[in-house]
C-alpha cells in the first residue's frame, strides 16, 4: 500500500506533463493537416529549397538497367557521400593516404558500398523471383 501512494503522485505528476505537452502541441496547429503534410513531402518539387541541390540533380532515381549498373550507383552514392561529408577537396586527397594503406577503412568503405548496393538492389527488384 505505501508502494502505491509513492507511486501515486509521480505518476500524476507525469499524466500532467503529458496533458501539457499534447495541449501545447494542439495550440500551435501541430494536428491540423498531418496527411496533407504526409503528400507534400512525398510530392515531387515541393522540397524546401535548399543552397546545395546536389542530391537532387546528381540522382533522378536508382533505377538501373543492370546490377552492374546498379553497383556503378551504388559507388557513385559513396563517393558522393564522402565529398558532401568532406566538401575539402585538399583535405579529402591528403587523408586519402591514410585509409588507402589502412584495411578496416578499406574494408568499412567496402561495407557502405554494399549497403547502398542493397539499396539500390531493392528498388530494381534485382532478386525477386520472376518466375
Amino acid at each position: 500500500m505505501t508502494a502505491l501512494l509513492l507511486l501515486m503522485p509521480p505518476a500524476f505528476g507525469m499524466s500532467l506533463i503529458g496533458l501539457g505537452a499534447f495541449l501545447l502541441a494542439l495550440r500551435n496547429d501541430q494536428f491540423e493537416d498531418p496527411q496533407g503534410n504526409a503528400r507534400r513531402i512525398l510530392a515531387p518539387g515541393n522540397h524546401r529549397k535548399r543552397k546545395d541541390r546536389t542530391m537532387t540533380t546528381w540522382l533522378p532515381t536508382l533505377r538501373t538497367n543492370t546490377p552492374e549498373e546498379g553497383y556503378e550507383l551504388a559507388v557513385k552514392l559513396a563517393r558522393v557521400a564522402i565529398k558532401m561529408t568532406q566538401p575539402d577537396a585538399e583535405v579529402r586527397v591528403k587523408l586519402r593516404s591514410v585509409y588507402a594503406e589502412d584495411a578496416d577503412s578499406l574494408i568499412a568503405s567496402s561495407q557502405v558500398v554494399a549497403t547502398h548496393f542493397a539499396t539500390v538492389a531493392a528498388a530494381n527488384g534485382y532478386w525477386m523471383d520472376r518466375a
